[in-house]
């Protein structure tokens, strides 16, 4: 492979890990409604890795998507729809994908395990 090329194929790879790492998601914790009507924050025990859609990145679309969601008494998120997104279905099924994977600790008020509902949160996609 001539050396031109090796540095351009380089380049692609160190661009390709900063984009899909976890701690592309900068938000820590999020905030829901327990069955009571109060908000309880949650924090992010475990992201997964963004994957940026092939297409998008050959294309060099960027975008972003709010993702709405419940969260149940184990800390898993469920109920999931895209409410925003532009380009619109450019980045849907990777921020979904992205959210089903999240794991939070176990929502909890006044010491008790509760669901949450009404939970929102928006993805980036950027190259």
């Amino acid at each position: 492979m001539n050396r031109k090329l090796m540095n351009t194929f380089l380049g692609v790879v160190v661009a390709m890990t900063a984009l899909v790492s976890p701690t592309s998601l900068a938000q820590q914790f999020v905030t829901g409604t327990s069955p009571s009507g109060t908000d309880v924050k949650v924090s992010i025990k475990r992201t997964p890795a963004l994957e940026y859609p092939r297409r998008a990145m050959r294309l060099g679309v960027e975008g972003f998507v709010k993702v709405g969601f419940d969260i149940s008494e184990n800390g898993r998120p469920w109920n999931i729809v895209v409410e925003d997104s532009q380009p619109k279905r450019m980045f849907d099924k990777a921020a979904t994908k992205l959210v089903k994977g999240i794991r939070f600790d176990v929502p909890e008020e006044n010491g008790e395990v509760v669901a949450l509902t009404g939970v929102s949160m928006t993805i980036s996609f950027a190259l």
